[in-house]
């Protein structure tokens, strides 16, 4: 995987929804796009196959420890583009209406 910086458009939502195992049940066009995968391709698909191999492992574990305790998480990113490396802020919480049993992502 080659290192470089993939400068997306700021009106862009990069949004996944994940159940709580951390398999995708939605991901955003957007999302999609920059993560260089097709519509639908991610639905199924386990969360951690956008996982960047420099982010450490107690990062997501700390997320999904606040997550399953109903707390939101927020920090910073780096995610796997099938040719590069995206690093971004990201917005984790557990949503309990619409979606029950989901955890909401939006980076």
């Amino acid at each position: 995987m080659r290192e470089m910086e993939y400068d997306y458009p700021s009106n862009y939502n990069l949004i996944s929804i994940t159940d709580p195992s951390s398999y995708i049940k939605y991901a955003s066009a957007n999302f999609n796009e920059v993560a260089g995968f097709d519509d639908g391709e991610l639905i199924g698909q386990p969360h951690n196959v956008v996982r960047h191999p420099d982010m450490p492992k107690q990062a997501f574990k700390d997320l999904w420890s606040h997550l399953k305790s109903g707390k939101h998480w927020m920090g910073m990113v780096k995610t796997r583009e099938r040719m590069a490396g995206i690093i971004g802020g990201c917005v984790c919480f557990p949503n309990k209406e619409q979606w029950k049993n989901s955890r909401i992502s939006i980076c």
